[in-house]
């Protein structure tokens, strides 16, 4: 069987993104999925995802997110968290179901990412106010927007950050490719593989990576 690497690219906050990555992984049927993920990441995501199943700790961890994002719309602050960690929960359940074997990995300094997030004057911090403020309906359409070229403009102090995080990744993969034979599917953030740095597409073109933004899912 002729290897094959897939990358798909998504948007984080991309609120149809658990049916558009079961749909797309469904079609393309891999032998292998990666995510751009770690161990631990992984399981603070099943401990929230188990958590929020509770009626009570959803309510006080949406109502925690609007106050430290003033301004968030509740709406759309409760269906984002219904969909978080998307990539990883879709990832996992096809893996379990279809008895592939899941990857896990990213360098991402998450410590550093979170206290940026919560820090109301960091960019990233007023970036995601100005996401959370939308109706669900307006930020789909940002992020429907996202999928048909405009990138977010990266900051040239993170354009480091990401090129550290795609070599790691693309060294992974290297390897990969070299120890399975069949389809390969990594599923990231498409700033991973459109971005202005010498980014992971670019690390891995001697491979031939096909890379599908998770919106084509609309099309099967």
């Amino acid at each position: 069987m002729t290897n094959e690497l897939y990358l798909i690219e998504t948007v984080h906050i991309d609120l149809r993104g658990p049916e558009r990555i079961d749909i797309l992984l469904s079609h393309l049927e891999p032998d292998y999925v990666s995510v751009e993920y770690d161990l631990r990441r992984a399981q603070q995501a099943d401990l929230f995802k188990l958590g929020i199943q509770n009626p009570v700790f959803l309510e006080h961890t949406a109502r925690s997110f609007e106050r430290l994002f003033r301004g968030s719309n509740p709406e759309t602050v409760r269906e984002y968290i219904g969909i978080a960690d998307f990539e990883y929960f879709g990832a996992k359940d096809y893996c379990e179901d279809n008895q592939v074997r899941l990857g896990l990995f990213d360098n991402l300094d998450v410590e550093n990412h979170l206290a940026e997030l919560q820090d109301p004057n960091s960019k990233k911090h007023k970036d995601l106010v100005e996401i959370m403020s939308m109706t669900p309906r307006a930020l789909q359409r940002k992020v429907d927007h996202i999928y048909s070229g405009e990138l977010p403009e990266v900051p040239k102090d993170e354009l480091l950050k990401l090129e550290q995080r795609d070599e790691y990744s693309a060294r992974v993969l290297r390897n990969l490719q070299r120890q399975i034979n069949g389809r390969i599917v990594h599923i990231g953030g498409m700033i991973h593989t459109r971005g202005p740095q010498y980014n992971l597409y670019d690390r891995l073109k001697s491979l031939s990576p096909k890379r599908i933004k998770l919106s084509e899912a609309d099309k099967l």
